[in-house]
């Protein structure tokens, strides 16, 4: 058992669980398609989706459940399904007969059935029986649900799938509301004014649930968009209980039949409620008169007495604002910060790091636009740059870099002809020995060319 967010009800009871199609009101039925997400899952109490099953660990449920509820029986099935053996709904029947601190509404489109079982079925007054009636074909159900000896007998016209003309004879409530959720079909509003002034001719209680995913025009907004309002008024009545339709001030914009809004309150009363049925907050542009005025006992002074007078009250003067500072100057070099020991820290670290690039003193001119490249980040650089920088000496004079062993570049494979010696030292230079390299006899490895 578990809380409801049917309007009509309080909580739902499932012993069984699944059913199968029987009439066009089925095609998109909400129960299947919530089942069918869960097929599959282990464990799960819809692991095989929307197939018919009984749950007798779940018979006992109302008797545990001591406070009052309005408890709609199988929601998730049918109890008259023909696959529901005949003592299990007796079964059904005699627990909500003892747990007699509830109110049940059973819900069938197995009519027939229900005819054939109900002379043996316990019928106690807090017990509720009902049939679907979508369109004008399944009213048939109407005459079979009215020889039953239930004390509560209703219908639920939902989804409205057409125009219906209804004999009320011995129906003491009538449930309308349009469809929901995935290919739900649109109701249109004639249908559904028709079966609430059809409710009003009889003296019959009206309920209207929603419009579904569909609004008044036809269009699909959604099941909360599109509301629960008929020509601007709430229809929640229930059996043995007169509860006049509630106006709003949000209106559809269609006349209402006088005898809907007969004694009925000033649409007009304070804080009426939405198209959902909810109290709304005051706003700027409602309808409502102005509040009184506030009664400080500061104002008794200067208001009080002006009215007395005949003067409108003017309002008292703001005090006045002191003027905004002036805008500061925009500027690309924002002003140096103060010297802090840890702002020298960073300083320092962001020149081992290589980041003072952007300080060289080296101007940028139209033939390299690429600024320099940053300082190269090795360890011989925290002897040479920073005390550079505490002498106040631009990073651009460092001495020359460090040698090759301690570049960051990619080390320059060797080339064979790279290497050291007495023939080599006597070849590096000029003269005849070094034109000699050019004669093809020369047996010795020839040089780079001469040092720059």
């Amino acid at each position: 058992m578990q809380r409801s967010k049917i309007e009509w009800t309080d909580a739902t009871w499932n012993p069984v669980t699944g059913c199968t199609q029987i009439s066009p009101g089925c095609a998109h039925c909400y129960a299947k398609t919530f089942a069918e997400r869960f097929r599959g899952v282990p464990g799960h109490p819809y692991e095989r989706g929307f197939e018919l099953q009984l749950r007798p660990k779940r018979l006992d449920q109302p008797l545990r459940w001591t406070k009052p509820r309005t408890i709609f029986v199988n929601s998730m099935s049918d109890l008259f399904h023909e696959d529901v053996p005949d003592d299990y709904i007796h079964k059904v029947f005699e627990v909500m007969q003892a747990a007699d601190q509830h109110r049940y509404q059973v819900l069938t489109k197995r009519a027939e059935r229900l005819a054939q079982l109900a002379p043996a079925l316990p019928w106690p007054d807090h017990v509720w029986m009902g049939v679907s009636v979508e369109n004008q074909r399944w009213t048939s159900r109407i005459a079979l649900l009215r020889d039953t000896p239930a004390a509560i007998k209703f219908l639920s016209c939902e989804p409205l799938l057409g125009p219906l003309e209804l004999d009320l004879n011995g129906i003491d409530w009538v449930i309308a509301g349009g469809e929901s959720g995935p290919g739900a079909r649109p109701m249109r509003p004639d249908w559904v004014r028709a079966v609430r002034d059809q409710c009003l001719e009889s003296g019959t209680p009206f309920f209207f649930k929603q419009w579904g995913a569909h609004d008044r025009q036809g269009r699909r907004v959604g099941k909360k968009r599109a509301g629960r309002t008929l020509d601007g008024a709430l229809h929640n009545a229930l059996p043995g209980e007169d509860i006049p339709p509630t106006p709003i001030s949000h209106t559809s914009g269609v006349a209402t039949p006088a005898a809907t809004y007969q004694n009925l309150p000033n649409p007009t009363t304070p804080n009426p409620p939405d198209q959902i049925g909810n109290s709304p907050k005051r706003h700027s542009h409602s309808r409502h008169p102005a509040p009184p005025l506030p009664s400080h006992p500061r104002e008794k002074s200067s208001v009080i007495p002006a009215l007395a007078a005949g003067i409108s009250p003017s309002p008292a003067p703001s005090p006045a604002r002191p003027p905004h500072p002036p805008p500061r100057p925009l500027s690309r070099h924002p002003a140096p910060l103060p010297a802090t020991p840890a702002r020298e820290k960073l300083c320092h670290t962001r020149a081992r790091r290589g980041y003072l690039a952007e300080y060289s003193t080296k101007p940028r001119t139209a033939s390299s636009p690429t600024p320099a490249p940053p300082l190269s980040s090795y360890p011989r650089e925290k002897s040479s740059v920073i005390p550079a920088l505490a002498a106040g000496i631009s990073p651009g004079t460092a001495p020359s870099p460090a040698p090759a062993s301690h570049s960051l570049l990619p080390k320059q494979p060797q080339h064979p002809l790279d290497q050291t010696g007495p023939d080599w030292t006597r070849l590096d230079q000029t003269g005849p020995d070094w034109t000699r390299l050019n004669d093809p006899e020369h047996s010795g490895p020839p040089p780079n060319p001469p040092t720059r």
